[in-house]
């Protein structure tokens, strides 16, 4: 068993945990919840094999990306100039804090610095900002395949920065789509695969109100009743309102079994041919509040607080629903973990020679 002094997370030769950082000096002896160890440095919890080949896991990039922003509360020892050649699980899975989207809340400025509004439309006076979607780095975006088009086209500019539609021009960042890349295997005729990756044009430039979010890694889950996840959008505030929500909404909702999902998404629906699918899909909701995804939250995503401020990981992606705003509903999102390594392969590629030199000097 051990525990890592300046990471998160915690392995032994059965299983691996995360933890909150521990802070504590190489060779200190430990204690997680029932756990005794020894903390040891990160770059020392797997063999060279194994650290090059995951060179650039998407958990290692989560935090290398906190290391650039200017949080005054992010001391920890673990953000440093060498986690690019790092390579443990260090995304924590556990949640901080549990929330339109209907029945949802206004949410606080900043406090989804990874939340993304699509545009459509061949210039920003006439542009349509319709779908969500999820900051993942510095050019490329998570969302769902059924919003790269619209009856306005094709989905040609990304937006973040700003909590409000009417939020002014300064506060936006607009930037141009340059690619689009839809999962291989998504048919518009169905919702399936219904996941997709956007790259821009420029980088975005982070900040306090521009962060990209980490990615669900499998990692063991909380159980009920603490397995509660929020969705954010700027969707419509239920189902009887045609106009969208000006300020971004966030909801808290609960996950539904294997088998309620099935009986709300049968076989043979009319985007669902074999109905709802455990291993791509996910169906989260509200038994006893009218809390749910509407119209315009697509694409954004399913996601949960993990132990750095700010920061979260996006569990799936908004797909589609029966009616919205109903008490005891639930919507399906695409699953984030299935498609890990089809994300990583296009937007961190193995191989990055100045990333394999930093290795090179361990």
């Amino acid at each position: 068993m051990w525990l890592f002094a300046e990471t998160i997370v915690v392995t032994s030769s059965q299983s691996h945990f995360s933890t909150p950082p521990l802070n504590l000096p190489e060779g200190a002896e430990c204690k997680y919840h029932n756990y005794k160890g020894t903390c040891v440095k990160y770059n020392k919890c797997m063999s060279p094999a194994q650290l090059l080949r995951h060179l650039n896991s998407i958990p290692v990039k989560c935090l290398e990306y906190l290391s650039t922003l200017p949080y005054e509360s992010l001391t920890y020892t673990s953000i440093d100039k060498t986690l690019s050649e790092l390579n443990c699980k260090i995304v924590s899975t556990y949640l901080t804090q549990g929330g339109g989207i209907a029945g949802g809340r206004a949410a606080e400025r900043d406090r989804y610095p990874h939340m993304a509004l699509l545009g459509y439309g061949n210039d920003l006076k006439s542009v349509q900002w319709l779908c969500g979607g999820s900051v993942i780095s510095e050019k490329f975006v998570l969302t769902a395949a059924h919003c790269i088009f619209t009856k306005f086209g094709n989905v040609s500019y990304v937006a973040v920065g700003m909590l409000r539609r009417t939020d002014p021009p300064e506060i936006w960042q607009r930037i141009k789509v340059k690619r689009i890349i839809p999962y291989p295997e998504y048919k518009s005729s169905s919702k399936y695969h219904d996941i997709a990756l956007l790259e821009t044009e420029v980088q975005f430039k982070f900040s306090k109100a521009v962060l990209p979010a980490c990615l669900d890694t499998a990692e063991p889950q909380p159980e009920p009743p603490f397995n509660i996840l929020q969705v954010t959008g700027w969707g419509a505030l239920d189902s009887k309102q045609s106009s969208l929500a000006d300020t971004l909404q966030v909801v808290d909702l609960e996950e539904f079994s294997e088998e309620e999902c099935s009986l709300d998404y049968p076989p043979k629906s009319s985007v669902l041919e074999y109905g709802y699918d455990k291993v791509i899909q996910i169906c989260y909701g509200s038994r006893n509040n009218v809390n749910d995804t509407c119209k315009g939250d697509s694409g954004g995503p399913l996601q949960r607080s993990i132990s750095l401020e700010r920061q979260y990981q996006v569990v799936g992606v908004t797909s589609f629903g029966n009616r919205c705003g109903i008490k005891g509903g639930a919507a399906i999102y695409t699953r984030v973990e299935p498609y890990l390594q089809w994300i990583e392969n296009i937007v961190w590629p193995l191989g990055d020679p100045k990333e394999l030199e930093e290795f090179k000097k361990f």
